[in-house]
This record gives C-alpha cells, sequence and structure tokens, in this order.
C-alpha cells in the first residue's frame, strides 16, 4: 500500500475573519504580523482547532480574558 501524500493548508481566524496566510511564518509570527492591524492581537492566545475534513489546518486567535485596572 502507497501513501498518500495530502497538502494542509492553514486558516487563520479572529473575530470570524479569516485572515490570509503567509507561508514560513509561524502561528505566533502570523500573530505577530497581523496585531499591527488588529491590535486585541497582542494580548490574545493561539489556538489550535485541528484538521478538518479538506485537509485544513485551522488556527484561532482568542483573546485573554482580563480585567481592567
Amino acid at each position: 500500500k502507497m501513501a498518500t501524500i495530502t497538502e494542509v493548508k492553514r486558516k487563520f481566524m479572529f473575530n470570524q475573519e479569516e485572515l490570509v496566510d503567509i507561508p514560513n511564518l509561524t502561528p505566533e509570527q502570523i500573530k505577530e504580523h497581523y496585531s499591527a492591524f488588529y491590535p486585541e492581537l497582542i494580548n490574545s492566545s493561539v489556538r489550535n482547532l485541528g484538521l478538518d475534513n479538506s485537509s485544513v489546518l485551522t488556527y484561532e486567535f482568542q483573546n485573554k480574558a482580563g480585567t481592567k485596572g
């Protein structure tokens, strides 16, 4: 039995909006890049939602819960 190679695509979500993937950057680097456009990303965490049936690996940026001083 031969193994098949499936290309995995990445998808990054923030506030129900899909952010364009930048190849060769880690999820943390993607977060840093987009924090220039979405400052609330600075304090967010990266959550790996796993692979779907279409070989798409989805990451979600979630705001960390916190209290204001």
